[in-house]
């Protein structure tokens, strides 16, 4: 009885979630998922977004549709606040990230001293596998696209996933993108350096030397550099100034 039970949710759960992604994507209304997620838990809400994300990766996924699953994953991801550990006092929707607490969760000292929480149920390992082995292969693609709101879209999954991720991932998500940034920019030597956050602070305030840059596809500059701007904002500066030639160097070659 309880195996038939337990199959009879798991099957209405899955059919659910198409029900849902297939709303999203033909009405482009994240309003859908934003009630369907309510009243799920973080296991139920797994084949939802694991559904949405296979939308926007599809090959023959019109632009509509992807718009559709990027709006429905990061009302997802934003389902996943931050809570303190101490008093179980927890920060709902995106209070997590521009509440009362945002500032002592945006700190490194202060956010060990918080933990992740999905309609009620704490998550002390922070964000679930299936969210944080797809999110960040799903918006680098998308941040390329042609279309703007596609690239805002995917600009917002990545912001709602760092803002929700530990400090860390913010910092290696910006030295990532900064080494995306340069890769198409001087040698493969250079791409590595900055990588590394070894290229001397003289070699990038004042360009990129003898060699003629090359630089990212417009449309994938912008949705990098998009993603660049949240992280900035929400990085001490402290963290930003080792490097910060680095960055500023690589920024003005785009921006100019």
């Amino acid at each position: 009885m309880v195996a038939a039970i337990a199959t009879t949710t798991t099957t209405t759960t899955i059919i659910t979630a198409t029900y849902v992604a297939s709303s999203i994507t033909a009405h482009n209304d994240d309003a859908i998922v934003g009630f369907a997620i309510q009243l799920l838990s973080v296991e139920q809400v797994e084949p939802l977004f694991r559904r949405l994300i296979a939308i926007c990766r599809a090959g023959d996924t019109s632009w509509k549709a992807a718009e559709g699953a990027l709006q429905g994953v990061t009302s997802i991801i934003r389902r996943f606040h931050w809570t303190s550990k101490a008093d179980g006092d927890g920060l709902s929707g995106d209070q997590g990230t521009r509440g009362a607490s945002a500032g002592a969760v945006d700190s490194l000292g202060e956010r060990d001293s918080f933990c992740l929480a999905f309609n009620g149920a704490r998550l002390p390992e922070g964000l679930p596998l299936f969210v944080t082995e797809d999110v960040r292969g799903v918006a680098y693609a998308l941040l390329s696209h042609r279309q703007l709101s596609i690239r805002e879209n995917a600009t917002k999954v990545f912001s709602a996933y760092l803002s929700r991720s530990p400090f860390r991932e913010a910092l290696a998500a910006l030295h990532e993108i900064v080494s995306r940034l340069r890769r198409h920019v001087g040698d493969e030597r250079e791409a590595e350096a900055a990588a590394d956050g070894n290229v001397p602070p003289a070699d990038t305030s004042v360009g990129w030397g003898s060699v003629p840059p090359r630089l990212l596809d417009p449309y994938e500059a912008e949705g990098l550099l998009g993603v660049c701007t949240f992280i900035v904002k929400h990085i001490p500066p402290g963290f930003l100034l080792p490097r910060w030639p680095l960055y500023f160097g690589t920024f003005d070659l785009y921006l100019m």
